[in-house]
This record gives C-alpha cells, sequence and structure tokens, in this order.
C-alpha cells in the first residue's frame, strides 16, 4: 500500500496523508534518520541533518544514496508541477 506525507498531500492538494514527515523530524537526533516510504517524493527516509530536515533517496540504477532538504524538494516539485 501506498503511503503519502502531509507535504506531499499539501503540495499537491489531497486531502487524505499517512504520516507528517516534520511531526516525524523532531524526534529524529542530529545525524540519525527514520526509514519512511512517501510514495509521492519518491523518498525512502527521513534524516536530521545539523538540524535540518532532509529526505533520502535511493537510485538503484547508479546504487547511490542522496539527500535533499524537505524545503528544497517541496520547491522542486511545486516547480515541475508548474511546467
Amino acid at each position: 500500500m501506498a503511503e503519502f506525507s502531509k507535504q506531499y498531500c499539501q503540495a499537491t492538494g489531497f486531502d487524505f496523508y499517512d504520516f507528517d514527515i516534520e511531526e516525524i523530524f523532531r524526534d529524529i537526533k542530529e545525524g540519525y534518520y527514520v526509514s519512511r516510504i512517501c510514495e509521492g517524493f519518491g523518498s525512502t527516509g527521513i534524516l536530521n541533518k545539523e538540524g535540518v530536515c532532509h529526505l533520502i533517496f535511493m537510485d538503484d540504477e547508479t546504487e547511490s544514496v542522496t539527500t535533499k532538504s524537505l524545503s528544497q524538494v517541496i520547491g522542486e516539485y511545486r516547480q515541475k508541477r508548474s511546467i
């Protein structure tokens, strides 16, 4: 079953979500992460990177892991939708 974050749903206008990224982030110690998939953003986890909420992305093709701040992910998503 697909799960969608509150932040993804706010960016798309959906009114139902399964979890809140920012709420989970508040409980994560700096330098740690929690595995939580958001199908909408395509992220696989939430990371506390120097006190800033980052989402974790895995690229199976290149076998690499990257992170982006939540605000960057939302901004990029909104920009893609407006094109």
